[in-house]
């Protein structure tokens, strides 16, 4: 991950750490997505261009997006989720409102 984004950044700019340096930290979060983001979109961009299409390229891309970014997590029944809750709370202490842990 960090080659690829390090490549990223050399190809579309001769001197990044000049610009990484004027983002705080919040907006360099976000910038670094954009810049995947517009990575994936070269790439699509050129599969398009060399694959032969009917379809423009912003339908080309929805199409594309819809498959990458599809939503790969299952609703938990409440057993399943009652069991991560309780395995979750074998690594959790219990607090009472006063701040105290709980005496086993």
């Amino acid at each position: 991950m960090e080659f690829k984004l390090k490549d990223i950044l050399f190809k579309r700019y001769g001197d990044p750490l000049s610009l990484l340096r004027t983002h705080s930290l919040a907006s360099l979060a976000d910038y670094i997505l954009y810049l995947f983001d517009k990575d994936v979109e070269d790439s699509l961009w050129e599969t398009w261009l060399h694959k032969y299409s009917k379809k423009s390229f912003p339908d080309f891309k929805k199409e594309h997006y819809k498959e990458m970014y599809r939503p790969k997590n299952k609703l938990l029944t409440k057993e399943e989720e009652q069991a991560a809750i309780n395995n979750a709370m074998k690594f959790i202490k219990p607090v009472n409102k006063g701040g105290e842990i709980e005496n086993e």
